[in-house]
């Protein structure tokens, strides 16, 4: 299994489902998103994170699996020119507006997520599996906090 980085700039697309996907991946619920993809090699199974770029705050906001292949369709922004997309079910969602998320100067600076070009110009760079491996421990890190509403530890 590969993990590859999708993009999401606000400024070009104001995501208005953001909220109610929100709620259904905290509660359970399944959250499939078509996504703009700019490489082919994404297969089924793949792990993905999303990226909030543009504007603050910015960082990993959301992670996932792909759920279908590239393909090709109509660009999104209506002018008919061919994008490429893929389908992938979101498996944690955080409101960047509204709770922390993994920071893209964190991503920058710390040697765990190195070397990577964390403000990629379109989704579908791939992760490599050493700084992927650390992306992943931090970002469960930091979605399991909400894990424990019962007050109860891990290490207790």
């Amino acid at each position: 299994m590969s993990a590859f980085l999708l993009c999401w700039n606000p400024k070009y697309w104001d995501w208005p489902e953001l909220r109610d996907a929100k709620c259904q991946v905290d509660s359970g619920g399944l959250v499939e998103q078509r996504w703009t993809c700019g490489t082919k090699q994404v297969r089924i199974g793949d792990r993905v994170f999303l990226i909030r770029l543009g504007t603050e705050p910015k960082g990993i906001m959301a992670s996932g699996t792909a759920i279908s292949e590239p393909f090709v369709d109509d660009h999104w922004d209506g002018s008919g020119r061919p994008r490429r997309y893929l389908y992938w079910q979101v498996d944690a969602l955080l409101d960047a507006d509204h709770e922390p998320i993994l920071p893209l100067d964190r991503l920058k600076a710390e040697a765990a997520f190195q070397p990577m070009n964390w403000s990629a110009r379109q989704s579908g760079v791939r992760i490599s599996d050493d700084v992927a491996a650390g992306v992943e421990r931090a970002w469960d890190a930091l979605t399991r906090r909400d894990n424990h509403t019962d007050g109860a530890r891990d290490d207790d």
